[in-house]
């Protein structure tokens, strides 16, 4: 469990919201990161649809986001069993 100490409060923007974010240390970063991305997106989908509501631009970043994070997953899996049947291939030999 994490210090309550190792704990502070970040300033983020995402579009043209700011939050308060509490976070650990370690984290920062990773938040900053998806904050970064996540407004990259959006600007992109706003020069590439720019007649869209605010709600569709954040659905569509959503989207983005989640099938990225699904073939990061279908990914991982892949690469898991690769290594599990050339393990399974050097035990045999």
């Amino acid at each position: 469990m994490k210090n309550v100490s190792e704990q502070f409060v970040i300033q983020i923007n995402i579009g043209s919201r700011p939050y308060s974010i509490t976070v650990s240390r370690d984290s920062e970063q990773i938040y900053r990161e998806a904050a970064r991305l996540v407004n990259t997106k959006l600007q992109q989908y706003i020069k590439t649809f720019p007649d869209q509501s605010k709600e569709g631009y954040t659905d569509m970043v959503l989207l983005d986001i989640a099938v990225n994070l699904i073939q990061e997953h279908q990914i991982d899996h892949r690469l898991k069993n690769y290594i599990q049947e050339l393990d399974n291939t050097l035990e045999i030999n």
